[in-house]
């Protein structure tokens, strides 16, 4: 459904023919089917954070591409405002999603190194100043969803594993909590937060 209704803002800006943004999207969606296979090495712990990172950041950076060719094309400021406000929330989910990469490592070690420390902390920070950008945008419809999502479960639970991760260089504990446990939490919040605040509502 997100390849549909890219293809549709790609149409509505004004592309014509099957050039760049066509291919674009098909590179999209073959990117899309490393992600199973991705989740299945995480579970297993047999994937590093450089390889989670290739794989969600290519994808990523390919919805983006679309965007931006959206926003060259565009001939509404409103669709100008909607797709800029699309990329920030994407940005927002591809920090969310190094974040996640960066957790699942220290968590699956019981500690946090001190690059991996830094990365963790630096990913989630983007994360934040991304979704504030996307607010920038937001319909009063869009930051009333967003508010709930800030409240859910899934990100409370996400916020409970980051301070104890912030905690842990300074005599925090780890103990009880596993890198499965950190991933599945923090693509629960990814999963709410694409669809509390999907591309779809974008166009």
């Amino acid at each position: 459904q997100a390849i549909a209704d890219l293809r549709t803002q790609v149409s509505n800006s004004g592309a014509s023919g099957k050039t760049a943004p066509e291919e674009t999207m098909e590179n999209a969606l073959a990117g899309l089917g490393q992600i199973g296979d991705m989740r299945s090495q995480v579970d297993s712990s047999s994937a590093s954070i450089s390889q989670m990172a290739t794989v969600y950041t290519g994808v990523i950076n390919t919805f983006i591409d679309v965007q931006e060719l959206v926003v060259r094309r565009s001939k509404t400021v409103e669709l100008t405002h909607k797709a800029l406000s699309y990329i920030s929330l994407v940005q927002a989910i591809e920090s969310a999603g190094l974040e996640r990469a960066q957790g699942a490592a220290g968590f699956g070690n019981g500690e946090f190194g001190q690059t991996n420390y830094q990365n963790f902390i630096t990913q989630g920070a983007n994360s934040n100043v991304r979704l504030n950008e996307f607010l920038a945008f937001a319909t009063s419809e869009e930051k009333s969803a967003f508010q709930q999502f800030q409240n859910s479960d899934a990100s409370g639970r996400v916020n409970d594993l980051r301070l104890a991760a912030f905690a842990q260089p300074f005599g925090g504990s780890l103990q009880g909590m596993s890198g499965l446990d950190w991933f599945e939490a923090a693509t629960q919040r990814i999963s709410s937060q694409i669809g509390r605040a999907s591309c779809r509502e974008r166009v």
